[in-house]
């Protein structure tokens, strides 16, 4: 009995996660024409807390990041650069291999959207980690 109640668990829980895989989707996709990207490039990303705007990272190398609501996009992927200063290499050929991903929803209000991105950079098999706050304002990237 208490089996089949955690496998009932399991599977609600799974068929949540697809749902916000498909609104993610969806909503990258009603803007097709400023992101060229598919949902099966996006392996992290991060909803604000009523789900209304997406902070992602494209997989694919070098990442491209984005913050998206309803009627904007906006390409924050200079972000990175920020973060690899603070290492104090600010090109990616400086590293082998660099990884950045939205963390922490930190701010949505009027248009404006706050979000922790971490950046993971690899260097002479040592790993360096660096978080930056990275502003969007209808569409913008404003930096930190």
């Amino acid at each position: 009995m208490n089996y089949l109640l955690t496998l009932s668990s399991f599977m609600f829980i799974s068929y949540a996660a697809q749902a916000i895989d498909k609104n993610a989707a969806a909503l990258i996709r009603s803007h097709n024409e400023l992101i060229e990207v598919g949902a099966d490039q996006i392996e992290n990303y991060l909803w604000n807390p009523s789900k209304t705007a997406l902070a992602f990272c494209t997989l694919e190398q070098p990442n491209s990041c984005y913050i998206v609501d309803s009627t904007n996009v906006a390409d924050v992927t200079a972000m990175e650069a920020s973060n690899l200063g603070k290492l104090g290499f600010f090109s990616r050929k400086s590293y082998d291999k660099v990884v950045s991903l939205p963390v922490k929803w930190l701010k949505t209000e009027n248009g404006l959207h706050l979000v922790m991105f971490k950046t993971q950079a690899w260097r002479n098999g040592q790993r360096y980690t660096v978080k930056e706050p990275t502003l969007a304002k209808n569409g913008k990237y404003s930096g930190r």
